[in-house]
């Protein structure tokens, strides 16, 4: 029997550093809103959805710069996108900045199923960026500075009747999959390579690779496919 699962990516727009977490959250009900509207089952949001990205910006203070960070999920203004979510049914991913109890900062996402309940968590690994203050750039990437390396490792995550997995090998590999429970035969694979690593012999007569340069983060090469079949 064939399943339908429409995924939606919201497109949340720049936040700018003076928007607090309450608009901004209202933005993303409306997106979860419109998404509903056009039958979307799940919605993705962008990293660090809910604060400007500041790792653009060089901080001194240890106040400002906890202001961004989360100390629960979903705190009291976070709830009403969980509460509207649970409301329509719909499921999604969200990217957040995390402050745990003992202090420690996270580059985290979650996702959360359509009843409102949070189903996996991940915490970012691999963090691109630097550390030190860049001079002569339009702006910083200071995810090394302001992040930990996330210590939650790489799991199996399930939202819906839908299985998620990813596996990161040494040599710079990273492979994603996705597929539903009832028809495991149809698997939505996505490939992503390391900046100078060479294509796998194994791939590269049969994919194509795109490549997303950037001056801060690296480069960053991927493929997405879907798989029908054997595999």
């Amino acid at each position: 029997m064939q399943r339908r699962f429409n995924l939606a990516v919201a497109q949340v727009g720049g936040i700018q550093p003076e928007e607090d977490r309450k608009a901004v959250v209202a933005r993303l009900v409306g997106l979860l809103e419109d998404s509903h509207r056009r039958g979307a089952s799940f919605v993705v949001y962008p990293e660090l959805t809910l604060t400007t990205f500041f790792p653009r910006y060089w901080r001194d203070d240890a106040e400002v710069l906890d202001s961004y960070f989360e100390r629960e999920m979903p705190g009291a203004e976070v709830q009403p996108l969980f509460d509207r979510a649970k409301t329509l049914g719909i499921g999604f991913y969200l990217g957040y900045a995390e402050l745990t109890p003992d202090g420690r900062h996270f580059n985290t996402s979650i996702l959360v199923d359509s009843a409102g309940v949070i189903r996996g968590k991940y915490r970012k690994v691999h963090l691109p960026g630097h550390a030190d203050k860049v001079e002569d750039v339009p702006a910083q990437h200071l995810e090394k500075r302001y992040f930990e390396v996330g210590d939650l490792g790489f799991g199996v995550f399930e939202v819906d009747g839908i299985r998620m997995a990813y596996v990161f090998y040494a040599s710079g590999l990273a492979i994603n999959v996705m597929y539903t429970i009832d028809d495991p035969k149809k698997r939505a694979v996505g490939f992503k390579l390391s900046e100078g690593m060479e294509v796998p012999a194994e791939l590269a007569p049969r994919f194509k690779f795109a490549t997303q340069k950037s001056k801060l983060a690296g480069v960053i090469r991927g493929s997405y496919y879907a798989f029908k079949g054997d595999y």
